[in-house]
């Protein structure tokens, strides 16, 4: 469950930093473009996030091993920009991972 939270928490901010980066604009001010392909890359990582925050339930393994791929893969897209949002991810995929054994949840309860 605190997986779920983290994740949930890094893919909400990760989502909300990709979008900005999107409509205002990231750290690359290099390029005449506006939209980045980093920029668009962090966004799939972002959404990759938050789907492996609801996967983390049902196999945790699998979701923390998301979340890790998210964290790493939109900091590599946007660097610094992603620093918040990636640690976050990091965390969860870690705790994911790592975990012994899968939760119960109510839904497993009524099967």
């Amino acid at each position: 469950m605190l997986s779920l939270l983290i994740g949930l928490v890094g893919g909400l901010i990760a989502v909300v930093q990709s979008l900005m980066d999107v409509f205002y604009g990231g750290t690359d001010k290099t390029s005449s473009l506006h939209v980045t392909t980093g920029t668009i890359g962090a966004l799939v990582f972002s959404v990759i996030a938050l789907v492996a925050s609801a996967v983390v339930l049902k196999w945790p393994k699998i979701g923390g091993l998301m979340m890790l791929i998210g964290g790493i893969g939109g900091f590599v897209c946007v660097q610094l920009t992603f620093l918040a949002p990636g640690v976050v991810l990091l965390l969860g995929g870690i705790i994911g991972v790592f975990s012994s054994k899968r939760e119960s949840s109510a839904t497993d309860r009524a099967d």
